[in-house]
């Protein structure tokens, strides 16, 4: 069975289904938006326009919390700092965290 469904019988937007926005679809944004570099006011109209084209509202969660709390310049920042294994745990820190709490907006709202 398949997650993707139209929004309507005749429109051209295809939009995931309730389960298909708690699947990997949120961890798929968090990782996407910790990589991602965001300056402070552009995830807003970013995350708008994405929300318009029919992403779930959990994986816009997802990517709005992982993406100012991460970015590729600042990993490397933070290694330089603290070192890699400590670097490795925040980023897989940020991501999980930011995937649990998109999946649980997702599936309740």
């Amino acid at each position: 069975m398949s997650n993707i469904q139209p929004t309507s019988r005749y429109g051209g937007k295809w939009r995931l289904c309730r389960w298909g926005t708690v699947g990997p679809s949120n961890f798929f944004a968090s990782f996407t938006g910790a990589f991602m570099y965001f300056a402070t006011l552009t995830e807003v109209p970013v995350i708008q326009g994405l929300l318009a084209s029919g992403m779930g509202k959990g994986p816009a969660l997802a990517l709005l919390l992982a993406g100012p709390s991460l970015s590729l310049p600042n990993m490397l920042v933070i290694r330089s700092v603290i070192g890699t294994k400590k670097t490795v745990v925040y980023v897989a820190l940020v991501i999980v965290m930011a995937t649990l709490s998109g999946w649980v907006y997702g599936y309740f709202f």
